[in-house]
């Protein structure tokens, strides 16, 4: 699995989420493959309001998406459950 560290804070995070992948692909196929995570880094520099807009932004099909600020200490824990969990259904 991949664990891709995208900011919240990005003009277009997707577009970066996108480029990432890319780059992936072009270095090795069997990367662009695998399960993918996606930890949207610095939350806590996004109004409510943009919080909220996150919950809607897709990076593809079967990409888990988990909001994360290391400074506020928010979605540490969701996190590191999706990791885990998506370790374990790997094995």
């Amino acid at each position: 699995m991949l664990v891709v560290l995208i900011e919240a804070t990005s003009a277009d995070p997707t577009g970066d989420f996108a480029t990432l992948l890319n780059e992936l692909k072009s270095h090795s196929a069997t990367l662009g493959r695998k399960r993918k995570l996606v930890a949207l880094t610095k939350m806590d520099l996004i109004d409510p309001d943009g919080q909220r807009r996150f919950k809607k932004v897709k990076f593809g099909r079967g990409v888990k998406v988990q909001p994360i600020s290391a400074v506020a200490h928010m979605g540490l824990q969701e996190f590191l459950d999706a990791v885990w969990s998506m370790v374990a259904r790997g094995r």
